[in-house]
């Protein structure tokens, strides 16, 4: 076993390096660091898309039925739907509004008008739009960078075929993303974004590039040596896992690699340099495929981020159903109580006294009771059922409010005759949370995405 173990670290040193490894450590810190918020991300989840209550905490609940009111799910359709038309009202919802005059001339401002429109109706942008509007609405976090993409090829017969070329907005899931939380804004923190991609795009990306060829050729020897050791062989040799995959072991034994890309500031612990606005390329949490300066018009990253609520202390926002699960929780513990009783008094428990022959209970029994026997309904008070359903109406209304959805974008109409002044007024108010919530995304994550594309598109 030493020996195998000594062999293995051998092997292990040969393809590895001390950039990667010490990428790898960061990322499990930071991730290892945020997994109350992923938790509480899990939650949310489990309670938009569960279809009973046995999928979420309220499982541990002593009642028969299992019922969930899809409240936080209504209140998350409710707030994108919204959202996306605030966003999108029109076919011409975008705007160029110059800094200066030249900038405002006529022909320049239709020229940009013209060439954005398209960018943003070509690469299917508003759905990417659209999901990261579900981030802001689920996790409370939007992270997104700027790429670009070139689609065309050339068909069977040699022609070649017009794809989408031009700059595209990419959406970063959230649970792929870790940086310093406590850095005093996300630009200025570190940042390591994970992707898991396949042995063959591995291939694809090494045919054109030599980095990636050097890499997948490491990656390739640890493959194939991965069979002759064991679980604890690789526990000792390296002391890390892949997430997703469990242990080493497991991990290359899949046709699965994953990727991790560090951007900002980076100590070189070798030659105690401090090397900055770097991309360092990562694969296996061990082999590192390039680094490098950032190299665009910036030079820094382009990744960006919104929050819905947001933390003085801490980079991570709040969502607007993070504190709505507990009144779901609520809800649904409600909803199933009131069935319960419900049942109960439809369907009763009998109360038997003395000898009584064994008997069905349903419509026209005949129950046989000898002596002194009896069998009674024990009745149930219905009032607290009253109670419940008014007490359910009251936390549906209060969570609708909590979000931040104004009541008339449902179409209810608040009580109470009023003057064209007063309604406005009203509607004002009562949307003056969710325009608040549009308009910091706008400016946080829209805005910022356009202008590196259209940045992007000149320097390309």
């Amino acid at each position: 076993m030493a020996g195998k173990v000594t062999e293995l670290r051998a092997r292990f040193d040969e393809v590895s390096d001390l950039a990667a490894t010490s990428i790898a450590e960061k990322w499990s810190t930071w991730n290892s660091q945020r997994e109350g918020k992923i938790a509480e991300w899990m939650e949310v989840r489990d309670y938009l898309f569960a279809t009973s209550t046995s999928t979420t905490s309220n499982s541990g609940l002593p009642w028969k039925n299992s019922t969930t009111v899809p409240k936080l799910c209504q209140i998350r359709d409710n707030l994108h739907s919204n959202y996306i038309s605030a966003l999108f009202p029109n076919d011409n919802w975008l705007e160029w509004k110059g800094y200066s005059q030249e900038d405002s001339i006529r022909t320049k401002k239709e020229a940009i008008t013209a060439y954005m429109a398209n960018k943003t109706r070509e690469p299917d942008f508003r759905n990417t739009v659209s999901q990261l509007v579900y981030d802001y609405i689920d996790y409370g976090n939007v992270f997104f960078d700027v790429g670009y993409e070139d689609n065309h090829f050339v068909n069977d017969q040699g022609e070649y075929v017009q794809g989408y070329v031009g700059p595209v907005i990419k959406r970063i899931s959230p649970y792929d993303i870790v940086f310093n939380p406590i850095a005093s804004s996300f630009t200025k923190s570190p940042k390591i974004v994970r992707e898991i991609i396949t042995l063959g795009e591995l291939k694809q990306l090494a045919e054109s590039n030599e980095d990636w060829a050097i890499a997948a050729a490491k990656t390739e020897v640890m493959r194939t040596s991965s069979g002759g050791y064991s679980k604890e062989d690789y526990h000792k040799a390296a002391g890390f896992a892949v997430d997703g995959f469990g242990d080493l072991k497991e991990y290359y034994g899949t046709e699965y690699v994953e990727v991790m890309t560090f951007e900002g500031d980076y100590f070189d612990p070798d030659t105690r340099e401090l090397h900055a606005n770097q991309v360092i390329v990562v694969i296996d949490r061990s082999i590192t495929v390039s680094m490098k300066k950032i190299d665009n018009w910036l030079g820094k990253s382009l990744k960006g981020h919104a929050g819905w609520r947001l933390r003085t202390d801490n980079l991570y926002a709040m969502g607007p159903l993070d504190n709505l699960v507990g009144l779901q929780y609520r809800l649904d513990h409600l909803e199933n109580l009131k069935a319960d009783a419900q049942d109960l008094s439809v369907h009763p428990p009998l109360k038997i006294k003395g000898d009584v022959e064994d008997f069905d209970w349903g419509p026209n029994a005949e129950i046989y009771i000898p002596g002194d026997g009896d069998v009674m309904e024990l009745g149930q008070n219905l009032g607290g059922v009253i109670s419940a359903n008014n007490e359910i109406d009251r936390l549906m209304v209060l969570m609708e409010e909590m979000a931040g959805a104004p009541k008339q974008a449902m179409g209810i109409r608040t009580p109470g005759e009023k003057t064209a002044f007063e309604v406005q007024s009203l509607d004002n108010a009562a949307g003056r949370i969710f325009q608040e919530k549009t308009v910091n995304f706008e400016l946080n994550c829209l805005e910022p995405a356009l202008k590196v594309c259209s940045q992007k598109a000149d320097v390309t």
